[in-house]
């Protein structure tokens, strides 16, 4: 999809700590927006649910799109991060409003397994 395209978005962010363990998580329904602009709308919404919260230790920031634009992201494919595509994919059925999730939700628990133990899935090219 071309970058500038406006779809009809949503994000998300998830927050894990050092073993992978779910902390909290956030999905919200946008709009139509660019991609990019979907991807910047996550990273504020979890960077002020990870303020509010008091986190104040390193905090690493994963996302597929923004690498390309900034060098302070990690780039993480979708595949390689099933529960936050997976939060993502909630985002689009959900209310404009942010829902956050305080508990791992049960359509999560296998994703986050599989991420902790390091299951590779392939992009299927």
């Amino acid at each position: 999809m071309a970058r500038g395209k406006r779809v009809r978005a949503a994000c998300n962010g998830l927050l894990r700590d050092e073993h992978g363990s779910f902390l909290f998580g956030f999905a919200s329904k946008l709009g139509p927006c660019s991609l990019m602009h979907a991807e910047l709308w996550g990273v504020l919404i979890d960077s002020q649910l990870v303020v509010s919260r008091g986190f104040k230790n390193d905090i690493c920031v994963e996302a597929d799109l923004l690498s390309d634009e900034c060098n302070v992201f990690n780039h993480v494919y979708r595949e390689a991060n099933a529960p936050a595509d997976l939060l993502a994919k909630c985002g689009h059925s959900g209310s404009q409003d942010v829902d956050i999730f305080e508990d791992a939700p049960l359509f999560l628990h296998l994703a986050l397994l599989a991420d902790r133990s390091a299951t590779y899935y392939s992009r299927g090219l």
